[in-house]
């Protein structure tokens, strides 16, 4: 995070807020291999991190490139069919696995920077929720 520094850095709320967005308009625009490379250079990213990282850019980049065309005669058996539930399950397993590491990670630069995860989750929601206009179907 080198464009959010500690919220008390800032010397008002207009420049955190500044940085906050600008380094998420920037975090968003990246390629999950280039926020991966992002994190596999630093000091707190251990070994078998990098690894989880990596198998499950692997598997992204196979589920988004290559899977339906390469396992689309699976759908026409039972056995192929078992067979492509078992590869997105344990697809998931993985991209799970990296989630969790990466909360990790954040976590702890959470509590370097002296931000509370708590409070930036809620207020995540919040403006999650602001920008989802919810409709009533009667």
């Amino acid at each position: 995070m080198n464009s959010v520094q500690k919220y008390f850095d800032y010397k008002s709320t207009k420049q955190w807020d500044d940085a906050y967005d600008k380094f998420f308009e920037d975090a968003f625009a990246l390629t999950f291999g280039n926020l991966a490379k992002r994190l596999i250079g630093r000091e707190e990213v251990s070994s078998d991190t990098v690894e989880i990282i990596n198998s499950a850019k692997i598997v992204r980049d196979n589920l988004v490139h290559r899977f339906t065309k390469e396992t689309a005669e699976l759908i026409y058996s039972e056995e192929g069919r078992n067979q492509l539930v078992s590869n997105c399950e344990n697809a998931v397993a993985l991209f799970e696995a990296c989630h969790n590491e990466i909360e990790n990670i954040v976590k702890v630069k959470f509590e370097n920077l002296g931000i509370d995860a708590r409070a930036w989750s809620e207020r995540i929601e919040q403006g999650m929720q602001s920008l989802v206009k919810v409709s009533h179907v009667k």
